[in-house]
């Protein structure tokens, strides 16, 4: 009997082992799976960007230049961040925690500073929606090359939202579909109250 319980129990801890390992090997694997959609991601940023730039050039009052920004990819607390810090350099105070009904979610942001876009982690750059969110911070990234001023931060705003449902139009689609976006709230969140 005692023989069987000490079988019983190191049958346990080898199946408990086994278990760990096989949990490990996945998240391993998870881990080189996302690692290797981000440098596919990576690899369609840089290469969409040379169509943007020219597209917004072509379409809007922006200089079409050659000084490409970096893009990285960023969780969703990762870019609020980079978004409050924005809002402390432009408007001089220090902002704890955004106003959870003034703020939309943030989809991706563009850092004036470092000149980077922040896209999201799941960022695949495959759809017009995807292809849109590059589109928008694009315009932020040309804005700031080109030295536009603007009354408030805010403003800045109007310009990118109607060059992103350009862009979708091109594919048949619109801002309000795809994220909600109606063009009231394009002029009310670009408004410098």
């Amino acid at each position: 009997m005692h023989d069987r319980r000490v079988i019983a129990a190191i049958a346990f801890v080898a199946i408990s082992l086994l278990s760990d390992a096989n949990a490990n090997e996945v998240s391993s694997v998870q881990r080189e799976q996302e690692a290797s959609h981000q440098v596919d991601a990576a690899q369609t940023a840089r290469s969409l960007s040379e169509e943007v730039i020219v597209w917004v050039g072509a379409n809007f009052d922006l200089p079409a230049k050659a000084d490409r920004p970096q893009i990285r990819f960023a969780t969703q607390t990762e870019m609020m961040r980079i978004r409050i810090a924005d809002r402390e350099r432009s408007r001089g105070y220090v902002q704890e925690e955004p106003a959870a009904e003034n703020e939309r979610n943030v989809v991706a942001i563009y850092d004036t500073s470092s000149r980077t876009i922040y896209l999201p982690e799941n960022w695949r750059g495959k759809s017009p929606e995807d292809q849109s969110i590059l589109v928008h911070e694009m315009v932020h990234h040309l804005q700031n090359l080109a030295g536009v001023k603007f009354e408030c931060p805010a403003a800045r705003e109007k310009a990118a939202y109607l060059a992103q449902d350009k862009w979708l139009a091109r594919f048949g689609k619109s801002l309000e579909d795809q994220f909600d976006v109606d063009m009231f709230t394009v002029v009310i969140s670009s408004a410098c109250m």
